[in-house]
């Protein structure tokens, strides 16, 4: 009984005190949330709904447009006056730091209406959808910044704006996105998301020739005087002996594998680019990496090429581009190879588009050198296109400023002819 007894006195002075520090700090935020495309994200206090801080928010196309508002709640007892409310907001490179912030003004929520809590009166400022945003149209990885502030002052006016500002101790709340990344190096496209090609979204077609070569997940490889090293945890790499080696055993078996994935590329956004990290020796046409781009109706073969030949053979419908070859690397760790893929191969120019990347290691029986193809890092955008000077009427003013030396102003003829 009396354990009960002091529970109940301790939650009694426990509430006591919070409405006594209440009464006497006379106004502030007591919550807030960001809403962005009309999802509530928590910022001052922790509730069912997602947080704001370290939220993932996904992919965008480039240039495109989010809805950004906010909601606060504010108490206010004494003389104190609350007579608005902000959110504010900055975007960023993940690499960077915020720069300057811009602010949505929250209303008044007439629904909501003044809540008397004790003492004091509650009231709620609100923007739900929000104020339409841009979002870069660089393809990149970014962060947006957030924190609220109200208006008012002590004396019943509305003088201070900023009156309070809750900006998490000067952090802020910060989510990141991502803009215009069609394949995540550091995810997928680094292999990050599992310990299968399946888990990060690839297919793979390995060959089942005895000694030949295919594709496998794994760490950090060696081969002499080669090597590759995860930029995480996993990369891919072509093996004759089940994996157990970054190898291919010049006169072994020939053979080819290849592993794919597709990809959905939006309308209008036709800058774009393709990176990846790899390594690999081989020998001219013979042992080689392949990247291509095709249709989704062709799926590669394997085993093809093979021998001397260069070309692969698909099953299915349409044509395959040949974005590059790679091979005979000196020794070394490897490097990054990107390439710009023209819009017309993706077919994003008026419609979206489903198209198929694929990777292809292939090697003959006889010659070569080791080790064969490592990949890793493949990182695939598409932004809107860049803005360059096209048409228009462009006037040229040759007046010579004000006290130029005469000598100087006989000789600017000749210099213009000679530009021209």
């Amino acid at each position: 009984m009396q354990l009960k007894f002091f529970t109940k006195l301790c939650l009694i002075l426990l509430f006591a005190a919070f409405a006594h520090q209440k009464t006497q700090a006379a106004s502030d935020i007591f919550d807030g949330y960001a809403i962005l495309n009309s999802t509530y994200y928590d910022l001052v206090t922790a509730t069912g709904n997602p947080d704001f801080q370290g939220a993932n928010l996904g992919n965008f196309l480039s240039s495109s447009s989010i809805t950004l508002g906010g909601e606060i709640k504010t108490y206010k007892n004494g003389s104190d006056n609350i007579c608005g409310g902000k959110i504010w907001y900055s975007i960023y490179p993940a690499s960077g730091s915020p720069g300057t912030f811009t602010n949505i003004a929250l209303p008044y929520d007439a629904v909501y209406g003044d809540q008397p809590s004790g003492m004091s009166i509650n009231q709620q400022w609100q923007a739900n959808p929000g104020t339409s945003i841009t979002l870069p149209a660089s393809a990149g990885a970014y962060k947006i910044a957030v924190y609220v502030t109200d208006s008012g002052d002590s004396s019943g006016g509305c003088t201070l704006d900023p009156f309070h500002t809750n900006n998490n101790s000067g952090a802020y709340w910060i989510a990141d996105f991502t803009v215009g990344i069609l394949i995540n190096g550091a995810a997928e496209g680094g292999f990050e998301l599992g310990t299968t090609f399946a888990d990060n979204g690839w297919t793979v077609v390995n060959t089942a020739t005895s000694n030949a070569s295919q594709w496998f997940l794994g760490g950090s490889q060696t081969n002499g005087a080669y090597s590759f090293n995860a930029t995480g945890s996993r990369v891919a790499y072509a093996s004759n002996n089940a994996g157990t080696n970054w190898r291919y055993n010049t006169s072994a078996a020939s053979g080819s594998s290849h592993f794919y994935r597709d990809i959905a590329f939006p309308s209008g956004q036709t800058n774009i680019n393709l990176s990846f990290r790899w390594n690999a020796n081989g020998e001219t046409i013979w042992d080689i990496l392949y990247v291509y781009l095709c249709p989704t109706t062709l799926t590669p073969v394997a085993n093809s090429p093979s021998g001397s030949a260069n070309t692969v053979v698909w099953s299915g419908s349409g044509s395959a581009t040949l974005l590059g070859s790679f091979n005979l690397l000196a020794a070394g760790s490897g490097q990054t190879n990107t390439v710009a893929i023209p819009a017309s191969l993706a077919g994003n120019c008026a419609a979206n588009s489903n198209m198929r990347l694929v990777f292809t290691w292939k090697n003959d029986g006889s010659g070569g050198g080791e080790p064969p193809a490592a990949v890793d890092d493949i990182h695939l955008t598409a932004a809107a296109p860049l803005t360059t000077l096209s048409g228009g009427t462009f006037t040229i003013d040759n007046t010579l400023p004000t006290g130029v030396p005469i000598s100087i102003a006989l000789r600017l003829p000749s210099a213009i002819s000679m530009l021209r």
